[in-house]
């Protein structure tokens, strides 16, 4: 039986998110004598805190979000993450002059990119740039201390899923038609089943989930595998709504996934 106070919170802070991710944010940057969104990249950083300020409300408060690049010790960084979801207690201020962030891979849980409307090819563009950051993890060995993790046995990025960094896409629409649509095609041929994103919201389609057989049954859940396909959901067999279903997905993908100690010495 659903908690109504949480119930209403929650549906409170989503409709905010809506109203201003799809609303306010033209207001704001939208120029009616020409037509079109100025500003580009202030229009894109203010949708970037809103999705933020929600986030804040969905996933742990251990966690601390923020825009940036993901480091290794084996001298490789990530192109631009538009959100990074990190363990705030154990990663080191690491910031260049210019004021940009550079977070540990080992302490890195979650990353993320925030579009607007988006065409076929700009989603291939969008998630394979969150596979190619995502993979990074693979710098990681169960040598690495662990801060906190759930699975039993040794590092496995395609045996346990939550050792690998949550990754998702939110934006305010797709511009093609999603029936019959095959997502697994929009991957480049050298990007691996476990690398591929988590979750995909779109505000005006829904959100896309990851369905597999299990057993003879199709079931719903966060994480691909070598045979899943993506369904699009606007509201579940519970009466849930995407942004709730994101929510709830959001806090068990971010909670459960694995941590490191970084060893700062290996950078150097």
């Amino acid at each position: 039986m659903p908690n109504y106070v949480y119930k209403a919170i929650l549906k409170s802070e989503i409709e905010k998110f809506c109203h201003e991710f799809s609303n306010t944010s033209r207001e704001v940057f939208y120029n009616d004598e020409v037509g079109r969104i100025f500003h580009n990249a202030e229009y894109g950083k203010y949708r970037e805190r809103i999705v933020k300020q929600f986030l804040r409300f969905v996933i742990p408060k251990r966690l601390d979000i923020n825009s940036g690049f993901v480091l290794t010790s084996n001298n490789e960084i990530s192109t631009e993450c538009d959100i990074i979801i990190y363990d705030q207690n154990s990663t080191p201020l690491i910031q260049d002059s210019e004021k940009q962030n550079f977070y540990p891979v080992e302490t890195v849980v979650g990353i993320g990119e925030i579009k607007s409307t988006l065409n076929k090819t700009d989603l291939k563009i969008a998630l394979n740039k969150l596979a190619r950051n995502k993979s990074l993890r693979k710098s990681v060995n169960s040598s690495n201390t662990t801060i906190r993790r759930e699975a039993t046995g040794n590092f496995d990025l395609k045996m346990h899923p939550a050792d690998n960094i949550f990754s998702f896409l939110v934006c305010e629409k797709l511009d093609f038609n999603i029936d019959n649509f095959n997502i697994n095609e929009l991957y480049d041929n050298d990007i691996d089943f476990y690398l591929k994103h988590n979750l995909l919201l779109s505000i005006k389609d829904g959100i896309f989930l990851h369905r597999y057989n299990f057993r003879g049954e199709l079931k719903l859940g966060l994480y691909p595998t070598q045979q899943s396909e993506m369904v699009c959901i606007q509201i579940d067999d519970d009466g849930m709504s995407a942004l709730e279903i994101f929510s709830h997905y959001m806090f068990m993908g971010t909670s459960t996934a694995t941590i490191y100690y970084p060893d700062l010495i290996q950078y150097l």
